[in-house]
This record gives structure tokens, C-alpha cells and sequence, in this order.
């Protein structure tokens, strides 16, 4: 009965400290939903600014990726959200959106979704082939160059894992090895009860 009572206890804890895990963000980041924002405007120390290559390239070595805005709840987040946290010249926030054959394009590795155009300006008087959230428009999305690199700042985002079926997925499987240890234990007790 006392190893019975371990295996609950050890299965207890390992389900407590998987499941603790799925919900943090790194240290300086913003949670949201199931991701994490990053906020900056590191470049390279050459340059005045990160153009759109660098804030993929400084996102990609974070574990994370620009920031793909997929649906209106996450659009008026992070349009609230930078209105509140950023309080100086900035001229845009780089996204993850790129102009492919005349149409923008959230790049997810090598497929493509193409972006809804609810809070597109395309008639911002800005032309570019990437895509940015620009506080001149109230953080609509704006086309821009590519290469520009004054007072740009972009974001970064995390996806965190689908906690619930994480966390349905862990507590089954503990269940299914405490129930076999039990069973294991029980029988091998009841033998040497036996003998």
C-alpha cells in the first residue's frame, strides 16, 4: 500500500510540474492567448535600425518568429498593446507579412496564408514588399520597403503549445501507468503473500 501511495504522489507531482510549464513566457515577453511577444528594436550595431531581415533573423535565434497577426481578437490585442508600450518616433513594427505577386502573405516556413484585409491600408503612401503595423495609421498594417531601417521596431512572437490537449494527453498517460504499476504491485504482493 505504501508504494501505492509513492506512485500517486510521484505521478501528482510530475502532472503538477508539466502542466506549470505550458503557460510561461520567457523572462521580458508578453503573454496573450497562447503566444508570447517580444517588443524591440535590437540591430545590428553597423546600422540605425533592424530592417526586416534582421528582425527575422534575431526572432529565429529566440526560439520564436515575427509576428503573424491570425485573427481579429489577436489584431485588437496587439494594436491596444502597442499603443500603451510604445511612446517614442517609432515609424513601424516589423511583421512576418511579405508581398507575393501583388498580394501580402503571412509566411509560415515555405507555405503561405494569405492575410485578411480588415486592417490593411494599402492607400497608407508607403510602397514596400513587407509588411508593418504602423502607429501613424493606429497600428493598421502598412506595405514597406523591406530594407528600411529608421526608428523601426518589430515583434516577435512564441507560440506556447495547445495546453489543454497537453494536459489531457499527460494525465492519461500517468493514469494508464499508476493503474499498471498498481495492478503490478498488487499481484506481485498477493505471490509473495502466497509463498
Amino acid at each position: 500500500m505504501f508504494t501505492y501511495l509513492l506512485l500517486c504522489t510521484t505521478a501528482c507531482i510530475v502532472v503538477v510540474a508539466t502542466v506549470g510549464h505550458q503557460h510561461v513566457c520567457p523572462s521580458g515577453w508578453v503573454r496573450n492567448d497562447q503566444s508570447c511577444y517580444l517588443l524591440t528594436d535590437e540591430h545590428p550595431a553597423d546600422r540605425h535600425g533592424p530592417d526586416q531581415s534582421d528582425a527575422k533573423e534575431f526572432c529565429l535565434d529566440r526560439n520564436s518568429h515575427l509576428a503573424m497577426v491570425t485573427s481579429e481578437k489577436e489584431n485588437t490585442y496587439l494594436k491596444s498593446w502597442l499603443n500603451a508600450a510604445i511612446n517614442d518616433s517609432t515609424e513601424g513594427i516589423w511583421l512576418d507579412g511579405n508581398d507575393y505577386f501583388g498580394r501580402f502573405y503571412w509566411e509560415w516556413g515555405t507555405t503561405y496564408e494569405q492575410i485578411n484585409y480588415t486592417d490593411f491600408v494599402p492607400n497608407s503612401g508607403k510602397y514596400g514588399q513587407c509588411m508593418i503595423m504602423s502607429p501613424q495609421f493606429n497600428y493598421s498594417w502598412v506595405p514597406e520597403n523591406c530594407y528600411k531601417q529608421t526608428n523601426m521596431k518589430y515583434l516577435c512572437e512564441q507560440d506556447l503549445c495547445n495546453s489543454n490537449v497537453v494536459v489531457v494527453v499527460v494525465v492519461v498517460v500517468v493514469v494508464v501507468v499508476v493503474v499498471v504499476v498498481v495492478v503490478v504491485v498488487v499481484v506481485v504482493e498477493e505471490e509473495i503473500v502466497v509463498w
